[in-house]
């Protein structure tokens, strides 16, 4: 078992874990999130609706501060007081986080955010009021809403002043805060294994967090087998290892034994806050080897 903070520090591989707030115990250090990998969306289409025109398509993707202008008024120069919207198909549903590289208006108005799979239903991720009249005002490329499952995206405004601008938005893959541990490559053996066989974590995970772990084995501490996938175990339950990590090649009676075993906990939240809490974890194994076979021995019995 590992549960102390000794044994957690003495892994080899220690990022932006918190062994200290809580002896014993792995947190997360730095909670706050790391923009995740941009989504390729070269492939997305946009189109609009009511007074909103301009070249849309061409903020998909966009930089910051490309802003197209336009003007809701009729041919009388009258103020159009109608709703328009901007949606743009991704072209797959994906798992990310919208990232808006700017919205910039130059209208007072009601402004919704909404995401959907189909088409046709869909999921508001704000609404609220928005004005301004120069570029650059509005959203900026700090506005990152929660992970979505989603295909498209649109906005919906309300218009009621003169004008607005698009720049454009991005789509990021989940922004995470992630801490890595990684034991000691010596640190989990035994010079009799002869399978590994269970891994039971003890752990918390509140919303918006998560835990995983991986596996690999070694003969030596030296020479690797490949990391195992990522599994993820409920608190308190084991997990079976003898079909995840190697313990033995070779034929019987010939057999190599990879008697080290590495962990890698990952921890991770989705908010920037919250923390998982690792207290500890414990590797079963077993050491029944097949004993080599008796050597004939000569009795000799004296008077």
């Amino acid at each position: 078992m590992l549960s102390s903070q000794d044994q957690w520090q003495g892994g080899t591989v220690i990022n932006n874990i918190d062994t200290t707030s809580a002896p014993g115990s792995m947190k997360i250090d730095n909670k706050a999130l790391v923009q995740g990998r941009e989504i390729d969306i070269s492939g997305a289409t946009a189109t609009s609706t009511g007074p909103l025109g301009g070249d849309i398509q061409s903020a998909v993707g966009a930089t910051p501060c490309v802003c197209t202008w336009n003007w809701a008024t009729n041919e009388n120069g009258e103020l159009i007081q109608e709703p328009a919207s901007w949606t743009v198909d991704i072209g797959r549903v994906v798992d990310g986080v919208i990232h808006l590289v700017q919205f910039d208006t130059g209208l007072l108005g009601d402004i919704a955010w909404q995401i959907s799979i189909n088409g046709t239903d869909w999921t508001n991720l704000t609404t609220f009021l928005n004005g301004g009249s120069t570029c650059g005002y509005g959203f900026d490329d700090t506005t990152i809403f929660s992970e979505q499952t989603f295909r498209y995206f649109r906005i919906l405004i309300n218009v009621n002043r003169e004008g607005y601008g698009i720049s454009g938005f991005k789509v990021y893959e989940p922004s995470l805060a992630t801490a890595t541990h990684i034991s000691a490559p010596m640190q989990i053996t035994d010079p009799n294994l002869y399978q590994w066989q269970t891994f039971t974590p003890t752990y918390t995970k509140p919303a918006n967090t998560d835990v995983k772990f991986r596996f690999r084995t070694s003969t030596d501490a030296t020479n690797w087998t490949d990391w195992s996938n990522y599994q993820t175990p409920a608190s308190g339950s084991s997990l079976d290892l003898t079909s995840i990590v190697t313990s033995k090649t070779g034929p019987p009676g010939s057999e190599t034994f990879y008697k080290y075993l590495q962990v890698e906990t990952t921890l991770s939240n989705t908010d920037g806050t919250s923390t998982p809490t690792v207290d500890s974890y414990t590797i079963g194994y077993h050491t029944n080897r097949k004993p080599n076979k008796p050597i004939a021995q000569t009795a000799v019995i004296r008077q």
